[in-house]
């Protein structure tokens, strides 16, 4: 199984218009993150609706062929701590295949999650949540805060790999540390961080985490999103 990954982050001054440092690398007009793991990166303008499309591809520690590296599509943002994205779980990221999630950053409800949408019905369910279209920066760090990605595993009877329970950390040297989520996976091959993304609106992040189930003949790698908000007061 590939190493898990934790995070380490640079100062920061807090504001609601901070933005990250050093989020990226570049080299031969690729993308690195801060672990040197290459994000591939395209921006489509189709009437109208960007699409900022990040796929992270671990180069040669893929088990093979078969399994596709995750990709991600961030559509907008609203004032009220919604993010609007699109993701390639379990597909080949095709127009037909594609998942348009909603979700909530200060719940991590998921409020829509629709695939083979036209751009006339993701233009409707943005307007109806008020989301802005924007372009999106990514990020592999945060200035001042580590983010711990903590596991377990078990080994399973019913599948060749194993059971990871996660619980994912974020802490800063002042405000002191706080639990994001934590889960239990079954029959999972690999597990990791893919990065962060920023609100513009508020000092709150929407953080990709990815896993790849047992891989049989193909796999995918799928991916589970949460936020976090960078406010001293949530570390209480």
């Amino acid at each position: 199984m590939k190493n898990l990954v934790i995070i380490l982050f640079i100062p920061l001054l807090i504001t609601s218009q901070t933005k990250f440092e050093d989020k990226i690398f570049y080299e031969d007009g690729l993308i690195l993150n801060y672990f040197g793991d290459t994000v591939f990166t395209s921006v489509v303008n189709e009437s109208g609706l960007i699409k900022s499309i990040f796929t992270y591809d671990f180069g040669g520690n893929n088990d093979g062929s078969w399994v596709i590296n995750p990709e991600i599509q961030i559509l907008g943002w609203s004032k009220q701590g919604l993010v609007a994205y699109m993701h390639s779980n379990g597909s080949f990221f095709s127009e037909e295949d594609r998942f348009l999630v909603i979700q909530d950053l200060i719940s991590d409800k998921i409020l829509e999650e629709k695939n083979n949408m036209s751009l006339i019905d993701i233009d409707l369910l943005l307007n109806k949540y008020q989301i802005i279209n924007q372009t999106t920066d990514y990020n592999s760090k945060i200035s001042e805060y580590d983010i711990d990605l903590n596991t377990r595993s078990n080994e399973k009877d019913d599948c060749m790999v194993q059971e990871i329970q996660y619980q994912l950390n974020i802490s800063h040297p002042r405000y002191g540390e706080k639990i994001i989520t934590n889960g239990l996976l079954n029959c999972i091959t690999d597990l990791g961080v893919f990065g962060f993304f920023k609100s513009p609106y508020e000092n709150r992040v929407l953080i990709i985490l990815y896993y790849l189930p047992e891989v049989i003949e193909w796999e995918f790698y799928h991916v589970k999103s949460f936020g976090a908000s960078l406010n001293s007061s949530t570390f209480k």
